[in-house]
């Protein structure tokens, strides 16, 4: 008999894993130093890996937690709902990918629900004037019925894949991952040769230091990835490459709907985008930024080979 969670702030004894001894990103069996305590009973916290230096939680929820959890019935993405939001992000990652306006191009979308950005990209590159032929797939929990542009696969019909890509999305997903290294050497291998990936994560947990009772959004986050995580993330999952961009990442929230909100995140994220401009993505990725109190943050990465077994095993 299964026992539902009874709320979804905080997760119970019933539904945590065991505590992990290797870092669930590289699988480094080094120091994971404490970054912020996510909750106290039963204690878990975020700790960040001296080897990959991203920050994970100490005990991952279980899949029946995640299930509820993320249930579309109460779940829902901010930026999807809305659809000036779509568009405005799908022109950003049109921009920061600079895709070839005439070749065919297979680009990959993994937890892309219900293809809204897909399909917004495909119509922005058409409209710019894309003279290939465009054919996006989107990968998340639900499989729907595929169109002429969009076509959709299970994360299991996609593990069991052997396609491969000219761009790869992984837009404010990696964090929810609790097979984060299974799924992103899948995703590796995925690419092409040369092709880029872009990927967005949360930032933040240095924001708790910056804001009294600021709370890391545990438990729909179990990663926090900057960006020396970025820099590091193609050797320690055993494929190599260059990081072509490196900075915070875009401010989701609308000014109309929320201008405090919006002001404050502009504002914090200000001085890393400065630091990002001036000292270049290679900086960044070495020693990190000076300025962390940014939420989010972005890069995007040329692939330029993925071995199947990769580092950490």
């Amino acid at each position: 008999m299964n026992i539902a969670p009874s709320r979804f702030d905080l997760v119970e004894e019933p539904f945590l894993g065991p505590r992990l001894v290797r870092c669930p990103l590289c699988g480094s069996h080094g120091e994971r130093r404490p970054a912020v305590v996510l909750q106290r009973a039963p204690f878990v916290e975020m700790s960040t890996c001296t080897a990959c230096h991203g920050s994970s939680a100490s005990r991952m929820p279980t899949a029946e937690f995640l299930r509820a959890y993320y249930d579309p019935s109460r779940y829902a993405s901010y930026m999807l709902s809305h659809p000036r939001l779509v568009d405005r992000f799908a022109a950003h990652v049109v921009s920061r990918l600079a895709l070839p306006g005439h070749a065919d191009l297979e680009i990959l979308d993994f937890g892309g629900n219900d293809g809204s950005l897909a399909r917004a990209m495909a119509k922005l590159m058409r409209t710019r004037g894309h003279r290939g032929r465009l054919r996006f797939t989107v990968v998340d929990l639900f499989e729907r019925p595929s169109t002429e542009d969009v076509r959709y696969q299970t994360v299991e019909a996609f593990l069991a894949s052997e396609d491969h890509y000219h761009a790869v999305l992984a837009s404010a997903v990696l964090e929810h991952l609790t097979e984060f290294r299974t799924i992103v050497r899948a995703l590796l291998r995925a690419c092409h040769h040369g092709a880029q990936f872009y990927g967005r994560t949360p930032y933040e947990v240095s924001l708790h230091r910056l804001v009294p009772g600021y709370r890391v959004k545990w438990p729909g986050h179990v990663h926090d990835l900057g960006p020396r995580f970025w820099g590091s993330m193609l050797e320690k999952l055993g494929a190599s490459g260059t990081v072509l961009h490196s900075a915070p990442s875009p401010v989701e929230s609308r000014w109309t709907a929320k201008p405090l909100r919006t002001a404050i995140a502009r504002a914090l994220k200000l001085p890393a985008q400065v630091e990002a401009l001036v000292r270049g993505p290679d900086a960044l990725s070495r020693g990190g930024v000076w300025w962390s109190f940014v939420g989010g943050w972005e890069a995007v990465l040329r692939v330029t080979s993925a071995t199947r077994d990769g580092a950490g095993s």
